[in-house]
C-alpha cells in the first residue's frame, strides 16, 4: 500500500495550490480522491459514493481491524440511521466489482 500526494503545480488566483489529491495505490487498485475515481489495473470503476467511501476508509487504513460501529460512523457519519447488516450489502458489492480483477477486500 503506498499514499501519494500530488499538489498540482498550478495554483488558484490566491496563489495556493488549486487541488491537492490524496492518491490511494494497493496492489493494482487505485483510488483517486480528487476525481473520485477508482481503477483497478487501469480500468475505470464506478463505485456508488457510500462505496468510495468505504473503499477509501479501507484502503486508508490496510492493517486495521474495523468495527461496524466504527465503520458507519467514519463512512456514513454520526446523524445517519442505517442497519448495522448494511456495511454487508456494500462490501459485497464492492467484492464483486473488485473479484474480475483478482481483488478482494
Amino acid at each position: 500500500m503506498s499514499v501519494l500526494r500530488n499538489i498540482e503545480s498550478n495554483c488558484n488566483t490566491t496563489g495556493h495550490p488549486a487541488e491537492i489529491d490524496l492518491t490511494l495505490v494497493s496492489a493494482g487498485l487505485r483510488l483517486s480522491d480528487a476525481h473520485a475515481r477508482v481503477t483497478a489495473n487501469g480500468v475505470v470503476l464506478l463505485l456508488r459514493p457510500i462505496e468510495f467511501r468505504l473503499l477509501r476508509l479501507l484502503m486508508s487504513q490496510p492493517e486495521r481491524v474495523h468495527s461496524r460501529n466504527s465503520i458507519l460512523q467514519q463512512v456514513w457519519g454520526r446523524k445517519v440511521v442505517v442497519g448495522e447488516r448494511t456495511i454487508d450489502v456494500h462490501i459485497r458489492h464492492l467484492r464483486v466489482l473488485l473479484q474480475p480483477f483478482a481483488m478482494d477486500c
